[in-house]
């Protein structure tokens, strides 16, 4: 018998049995003819079951269905094990009703009933079964997430998603409708948070439920559309003859009664998967698909329908030929068919608005088509009730449009884009996420937006332009010192809301620094699904409390982005000169303190000359093999390099070139500008460099050929800065005797010994033992746990040890002790309440990212952060010899007259470099040592 013949007879038995229980009008009975029936069709049909019996009710039987099932519900005894099944059932009604009409009470109601039927569960429960109840309260929230955008609901999903996964063993047949659950939570997580992980993981696990099930088209539908996903965020097109293949299979299994309804859903998939490879005639193809799948939809629900409107829309853009003004009316049509507060009304609406804007065809947009979507991007970027990550998108579109029309609202948009900043890092996240989330969202945004905010608002322009560069950079060393705010001050007035605000906070920072595992089974294992859901709640938690502390009279701008009345004050005794590196052009704000001033310096060089200067600064430093510290002579180091010769720019074929553009395009015009004395004492300055300019160093410009020989140092003595806000910590006083703690690794397992290091420390010895307590640790005595449990306690510290700073991965920074590694992360997570002063005598501590510039994520920010004021580290490698000629004269001027003093660690570094210049050595041996922070 067939498939529609025994979907028949079910039904008319069954039915038969209805009007009997009906003319008793017994609920019992009838919610027991429901459930049956239900569980009949689970279990012969799962793809019936899952997709298709609820949402193809007609309506009226359907609101049937709920009214009989909740009147068996209201009475049927709680005690009995039905009860939770005809919960579950009513549960799995709701829920369908509710996506057909976008009802949001609805689906609240939904998930509270599939909540109630797993928190009751027996282990000896086998209608619903354990996993059966999970899978689908994830199904509710993933829906709830992908309607109404609550971000913890996509977290929770994610979880028991996994949990129902591990219920059951690869032979259920439930297991492969497991892994689809979980594959798509995974995918609309990846989506959110921008971590790639999750979307290779959701393709992994999808791959491995088509090999358990091939022959099921659910199954191969949620794999093509994994793949899909992939494909576009990766921008990678290697899978998509992989998802044509599982497409067209797919379409040749899928049949039976409801086959024209999944049909549309097929052809929506294979339309814009021939649109995103754009090869030949692919986008007519994909319009042509997508055209039969609107004309089949027809009885679909609203949301379908509108997907498939906004898949044309982006087709019809990227087929030019006027195709904006058609993309833009399927846009609006797909809006009227979703309720007002409907995520996908709004966030669907707002990625497909970037997705035509951004992708190819047309980039210049006639004056109302650029009205109309400015607009809708601003509508967008406003709303809140969707995901922090869309309306970042739609934000940074609206103002790179606005910027595009010369309008002046680009200020408004650029200062939306940078306040979501820190939400899309929320420190819920894990490290690499966050940092993950910066390099692909937020490069050169805060440039851009001073910029921008410089050239519409001239009147305050300047200040504005501060305060953002200040908010829109080192946004993850901002968040983690949040954590760390003393909440005093508010415990006078609201104790019960400090004492909730600190443990929140306490626990935010345990979790924030953790680092995902880094096997596949450990990323997404039921423990850190569940702790990803409860670090998201602690997030919410956190933002939560802070809004109720800000309504505490006086707490207005508690933890809320400083003005530039008080950022001018990092200026105080010299000057702060942000380098600024926009897309538009380059600039310096130079601040003062006395009186609190800004100037702008327009600087005769665009981005594009600034990015090749620094990537053939980069490679100069690769040529002279400056990787790590070492006893090697220069002349060797460029030997051994010689192998992979790297290419340069003609004008940079040695370090002299680079820094003599410096000197005359950078530093020199502001120089002019600042007219600083030349004779004692120097002027002090602190450099703030953005983008690009992060990578070159700037305190070493000069001319160092010819007579006419200038250099910076001979004017000024320089410090470096991630942020002003670094500059406004207090100096912190002793209690008792001042502690040094002083680590030398001569001898480090598989790395080269550096015999120096020996002699480093008993300079140190000798100059500080009289006047302070000097904690020496060297070799197998420099362990990660010992040296952790020293800089808890030191006031000063110095570690002349190998220093680790992959390019890559920033995060995996490391000072590489005897037995390991003490990394950033271990770094960032030492209490250091008596810090004072910190000498880095490793390589490459103070060496950023390049692809997160602005963030300043490297060893000598992890001491920033930790609460070393003053910091001096290096920004390639040093050689070994070097390191204790330098600390000697360092320690001698910081310890003269028997009174240490680390607020003098500037200059005391400024002097023992142009000491070592003066002795003839080269640029790369003087240059690479730099001071941070006060």
């Amino acid at each position: 018998m067939c498939f529609i013949d025994n979907h028949a007879l079910v039904h008319k038995l069954f039915t038969r049995l209805f009007l009997t229980a009906r003319q008793f009008y017994n609920a019992t009975v009838i919610g027991s003819y429901y459930c049956l029936r239900l569980e009949f069709i689970r279990r012969k049909w799962p793809r019936i079951w899952d997709s298709t019996l609820a949402t193809n009710m007609q309506p009226r039987k359907l609101d049937s269905c709920i009214t009989w099932l909740q009147k068996a519900v209201a009475v049927t005894p709680e005690g009995y094990w039905f009860y939770r099944w005809r919960l579950f059932v009513l549960a799995h009604f709701l829920r369908s009703r509710s996506s057909m009409n976008q009802n949001q009470e609805e689906l609240k109601e939904a998930i509270a009933l599939f909540r109630t039927v797993v928190e009751s569960l027996q282990e000896t429960d086998r209608l619903p079964g354990p996993g059966e109840c999970r899978y689908q309260l994830s199904k509710a929230l993933l829906l709830y997430y992908e309607h109404w955008g609550d971000i913890e609901s996509l977290h929770f999903g994610t979880m028991y998603a996994r949990q129902a996964v591990d219920s059951v063993s690869e032979h259920n047949p439930s297991y492969p409708t497991f892994l689809q659950q979980l594959a798509s939570s995974l995918k609309a997580r990846a989506r959110l948070t921008g971590h790639r992980y999750d979307l290779l993981d959701s393709v992994s696990l999808m791959r491995h439920a088509v090999k358990l099930a091939p022959r099921r088209a659910d199954v191969l539908f949620t794999c093509a559309t994994t793949l899909k996903a992939a494909s576009m965020w990766l921008d990678d097109r290697q899978y998509i003859e992989e998802i044509l293949d599982v497409l067209y299979k797919g379409m040749e299994i899928d049949s039976g009664r409801y086959r024209e309804r999944f049909h549309s859903e097929w052809l929506t998939v294979l339309g814009h998967t021939y649109a995103f490879r754009g090869e030949g005639d692919d986008l007519d193809h994909a319009a042509s698909l997508l055209t039969q799948a609107e004309a089949m939809s027809t009885q679909e629900p609203c949301v379908s329908r509108a997907w498939i409107l906004l898949h044309r829309a982006e087709v019809e853009a990227q087929r030019g030929r006027g195709g904006l003004s058609d993309a833009l009316d399927l846009v609006g049509d797909a809006m009227e068919l979703l309720a007002p507060n409907h995520r996908l009304r709004i966030e669907g609406v707002a990625d497909t608005m970037v997705n035509i804007l951004t992708g190819p065809g047309d980039s210049k947009l006639p004056l109302w088509l650029l009205q109309r979507s400015i607009d809708i991007l601003a509508w967008a970027a406003q709303s809140p009730s969707i995901s922090p990550h869309a309306r970042f998108r739609a934000a940074v579109c609206w103002a790179r449009y606005c910027e595009e029309g010369l309008r002046t609202d680009a200020a408004e948009a650029f200062s939306i884009a940078l306040e979501l900043l820190p939400r899309l890092t929320s420190v819920g996240l894990d490290i690499d996420s966050r940092h993950q989330m910066l390099a692909s969202e937020a490069l050169g945004l805060a440039s851009d937006a001073a910029a921008s905010i410089m050239a519409f608002i001239p009147e305050t322009g300047l200040e504005k332009s501060v305060e953002m560069l200040e908010v829109g950079r080192a946004v993850f060393w901002a968040q983690a010192l949040q954590l760390r705010t003393s909440f005093d001050a508010l415990a006078t007035q609201e104790p019960d809301l400090a004492d909730e605000l600190a443990q929140v906070s306490k626990e935010l920072e345990a979790r924030s620094f953790r680092i995902l595992p880094t096997n596949v089974q450990g990323r997404f294992s039921a423990e850190t699904l569940a702790a990803n859901a409860h670090n998201h709640h602690l997030s919410q938690r956190w933002e939560e409390l802070l809004s109720r502390c800000r309504s505490v009279p006086g707490f207005e701008d508690f933890l809320q982005p400083k003005r530039f009345s008080d950022l001018c004050a990092s200026a105080n005794g010299g000057a702060v000169i942000i380098v600024n590196a926009s897309r538009s052009y380059c600039d310096a704000l130079i601040i003062r303190s006395s009186p609190p001033s800004v100037e702008c310096v327009p600087l005769p060089i665009k981005y594009a000359e600034v990015a090749e200067m620094a990537e053939a600064w980069r490679s100069l430093l690769e040529h002279y093999g400056r990787s790590c510290r070492s006893t090697r002579s220069a002349q060797e180091r460029q030997e051994s390099q010689r192998g992979g010769r790297v290419r340069l720019p003609p004008e940079y074929k040695s370090s002299k070139d680079v820094l003599a553009a410096l000197w005359s395009r950078i530093v020199q015009p502001i120089l002019e500008t600042l007219n600083p004395p030349t004779t004692e004492p120097l002027m002090r300055l602190w450099w703030c460099a953005t983008g690009p300019f992060a990578s070159l160093p700037l305190h070493a410009a000069g001319k160092f050929e010819g007579q006419a020989q200038e250099c910076l140092m001979d004017v000024a003595i320089s410090s470096y800065t991630p942020t002003l806000t670094a500059l406004l910590t207090e100096p912190r006083s002793p209690d008792g005797e001042l502690q040094l703690l002083a680590v030398a690794q001569e001898e480090t397992p598989d790395m080269s010994p550096l015999p120096n290091t020996k002699q480093e420390l008993h300079y140190i010895r000798d100059l500080a033992t009289s006047v302070m307590t000097v904690n020496s640790l060297t070799n197998k005595a420099a362990d990660v746990t010992s040296v952790s449990a020293g800089i808890r306690k030191c006031n000063w510290l110095h570690l002349a040890c190998h220093g680790l700073q992959p390019g890559s991965k920033p995060l995996n920074s490391a000072f590489l002790l005897h037995d390991g590694r003490l990394t950033l992360s271990n770094i960032m997570q030492i209490p250091t309440p008596h810090a004072q002063f910190a000498f880095l005598s490793a390589c490459e501590t103070a060496l950023g990212d390049a692809d997160v510039p602005d963030e300043g994520i490297h060893l000598a920010g992890a001491m920033l952060f930790a609460g070393f004021p003053s910091v001096i580290a290096t920004s390639w490698s040093i050689e070994d010899e070097d390191g204790p000629i330098v600390a000697r004269d360092v320690y001698e001027h910081l310890l003269k007259g028997g009174k240490p003093d680390a607020s003098e660690a500037a200059l005391a570094l400024h002097n023992a470099v142009c000491k070592l210049r003066a002795q003839g050595a080269s640029v790369l041996r003087w240059a690479p040592f730099i001071h941070l922070g006060r």
